[in-house]
């Protein structure tokens, strides 16, 4: 039995402004949806990348870590000082 979790990474830059995140402030968007890098369009909920937004939104090159067989994100998080717009 093989117990080691098979973890995939996908890139991905995001540029979001603060007034399309009120829209999720507001209850009308959950997901966000980007293209991959490598071209995937990959949906996520919006909390996932919440400790990164700031008061003008939210800009940079992210990695996605997750769980291939369990379906599961394990980590949303900022690639060398992406973390501010």
């Amino acid at each position: 039995m093989n117990s080691s979790a098979r973890i995939e990474e996908i890139h991905f830059h995001l540029e979001i402004t603060a007034e399309q995140l009120l829209e999720y402030y507001q209850g009308g968007v959950s997901q966000v949806q980007i293209r991959a890098i490598d071209g995937r369009i990959i949906q996520f909920p919006v909390s996932n990348i919440r400790p990164y937004i700031t008061q003008s939104g939210i800009r940079g090159r992210f990695v996605l870590r997750f769980d291939v067989e369990k379906k599961k994100i394990l980590s949303v998080m900022p690639l060398s000082g992406s973390r501010s717009s």
